[in-house]
C-alpha cells in the first residue's frame, strides 16, 4: 500500500515539475541566444573565429542557437563584410574613369556603334551625358564637327566590317557652348573563345593641345627668329646652319651654336632621316623643361628644319596618371600581372605579392610558365596564354599556380591583350 502511495505521489509531482523544468530550460535557451547576439554586435568577426566559437561550440552553446541565431548573424556580417570590400573596389575604379582627362567607352558590335557606356567625360567634351548615348544612337555623329563627321563614321564602318581595330582622329562641337576640341579614337574588337566579336571596348583621348601647339609650330616656323619654341636648320654635314633665340640656350648646354657642329646624337638622327625621307620626332630636356623637337628632312636643299614644342605640362601629366594608375593596380584585392610577347614579367602587385610569398624584384623580368606553373599544366596555360596574344578576351580561366614555398593556388583568369600605338600586341594583362 505504502509503496502503491509513493509510485503515485512521484508520479505526480513530476508531472508538476516537468512544465517548471521546460520555462526553465526555455529562459536558458532565450538568455544563451541573447547573450550571443550581444557578443556577435560588440566583438570582432575575426575574435570569434579565434577565441569565442570554439567556447559557446564546445561548452555553452547548443545546436540550436547555433543553427537558428548564431549561424545565420556570422553569415550576414561576412555578407556585410563582402559587400564593403567590393564597394570600396567599384569606387577607386569610378574615381579612375572619372579622373583621368579620357574617356573610355563601350559599344555594341553593330554597323552604329550603340554605346552601351561612356565615361562622363563625354558630356564635358560635347554637352552630351552618357545617357543621351545610350538612347539614341545618333548622338555620336551629331557630337562631331561637320567637316570630319563623315570621314569619323567611315573609319569606324571600315574597321567593323573588316573585323578590325581602328584609330581615328576627329573635332566634337560642344552643344551648348560651341568649344572644338580635337580627339584621338582608339577602338578594339573584343572575342570571345570563337572569335566572334562580342563588343568594342574603346578610349577617347583629347589631344587639343598638342594639335594646336603643331598649327602654332607651324604658323610661328614663318617668322622662326619670333618663335617662343626651339627652331633649328641643320647641314647634312651636321653643321647648324641657324638657330633662333630659344634653341641657342639647348645647344650651348650641348657645347654648340650656330655655324658649328651640331652635338653628335643630333647628327645622327640628321643622317638617318635624310636618308630614310620621313619625319621624326625627338625629346630634348633642357632644365626643368623638356620639348618634343620635329625633325623635317628636305633632302634636296641637303639640310634639315628642326621644330621644337614645349611638352613639359603634358609629360608631367602622363607621369601622374602613370603613378595614379600604379597606385591603383598596386591595391587592388587581386592578382595584377602584366607579361610581354616571351611570358617574362613586366608588372607584379603588391596582392600577388602577399599570395606567393615572391617580391617583385624576384619574379620581374623572370618567365611566367617556369616560375609558377607546374609541369602537368604548362601545355594548357600556354595554349591559353597563344590566345591571349591573337587579341581574344580570355574570361574565367583556371589553374594552378606555385607559390615560392610551391604550394599550389587555384587562380581564376580574366586575360586581355595589350598593345602599342600601331596595334601591334605586345602582351597581356
Amino acid at each position: 500500500m505504502n509503496n502503491a502511495a509513493g509510485r503515485l505521489y512521484g508520479e505526480s509531482a513530476l508531472r508538476e515539475t516537468l512544465p517548471i523544468l521546460g520555462k526553465i530550460l526555455v529562459v536558458v535557451l532565450m538568455c544563451e541566444a541573447v547573450v550571443t547576439v550581444i557578443l556577435y554586435l560588440l566583438l570582432p568577426l575575426s575574435l570569434w573565429h579565434v577565441i569565442i566559437d570554439p567556447i559557446f561550440l564546445g561548452v555553452l552553446m547548443t545546436p540550436q542557437v547555433y543553427r537558428f541565431v548564431v549561424r545565420p548573424i556570422r553569415r550576414a556580417a561576412e555578407q556585410r563584410k563582402l559587400a564593403e570590400e567590393a564597394r570600396l573596389l567599384e569606387q577607386k575604379y569610378e574615381s579612375l574613369i572619372k579622373n583621368i582627362p579620357v574617356a573610355v567607352y563601350s559599344a555594341m558590335p553593330d554597323e552604329r556603334g550603340t554605346t552601351t557606356f561612356m565615361a562622363d567625360r563625354w558630356k564635358e567634351w560635347t554637352g552630351y551625358s552618357p545617357e543621351d548615348l545610350y538612347r539614341d544612337c545618333s548622338t555620336w555623329p551629331r557630337s562631331i564637327h561637320p567637316d570630319d563627321k563623315n570621314k569619323a563614321i567611315e573609319s569606324y564602318i571600315k574597321a567593323w566590317k573588316e573585323r578590325r581595330e581602328y584609330v581615328s582622329e576627329y573635332r566634337v562641337v560642344h552643344k551648348d557652348t560651341g568649344e572644338v576640341r580635337y580627339l584621338r579614337d582608339h577602338g578594339v574588337p573584343i572575342k570571345d573563345e570563337t572569335g566572334n566579336i562580342i563588343r568594342i571596348e574603346g578610349i577617347a583621348i583629347d589631344i587639343t593641345e598638342r594639335v594646336r601647339a603643331e598649327e602654332e609650330i607651324r604658323d610661328l616656323a614663318r617668322f622662326p627668329s619670333e618663335d617662343p619654341a626651339p627652331v633649328l636648320r641643320i647641314a647634312a654635314d651636321g653643321t647648324v646652319l641657324y638657330a633662333n633665340k630659344t634653341a641657342e640656350p639647348l645647344l650651348a648646354a650641348k657645347g654648340s651654336g650656330a655655324n658649328q657642329a651640331a652635338p653628335p646624337e643630333w647628327r645622327e638622327l640628321v643622317a638617318s632621316v635624310l636618308v630614310s625621307g620621313t619625319r621624326q620626332v625627338t625629346e630634348v630636356e633642357h632644365g626643368e623643361q623638356i620639348f618634343a623637337i620635329s625633325v623635317v628632312p628636305l633632302p634636296e636643299a641637303g639640310y634639315v628644319n628642326l621644330y621644337g614644342a614645349d611638352i613639359t605640362e603634358r609629360k608631367r601629366a602622363e607621369y601622374l596618371l602613370k603613378n595614379f594608375t600604379e597606385g591603383l593596380l598596386g591595391n587592388v584585392p587581386a592578382i595584377v600581372i602584366t607579361l610581354d610577347n616571351q611570358l617574362r614579367v613586366k608588372q607584379f602587385n603588391k596582392f600577388a605579392e602577399e599570395l606567393t610569398g615572391y617580391t617583385e624584384e624576384e619574379v620581374l623580368g623572370g618567365n611566367w610558365i617556369d616560375m609558377f606553373i607546374a609541369p602537368e599544366e604548362r601545355q594548357r596555360v600556354m595554349d591559353a596564354a597563344r590566345k591571349g596574344f591573337t587579341g581574344k578576351a580570355l574570361s574565367g580561366f583556371e589553374n594552378h599556380i606555385l607559390a615560392k614555398d610551391r604550394h599550389k593556388i587555384l587562380m581564376q583568369w580574366y586575360v586581355s591583350s595589350l598593345g602599342d600605338d600601331r596595334g601591334n600586341i605586345v602582351g597581356t594583362l
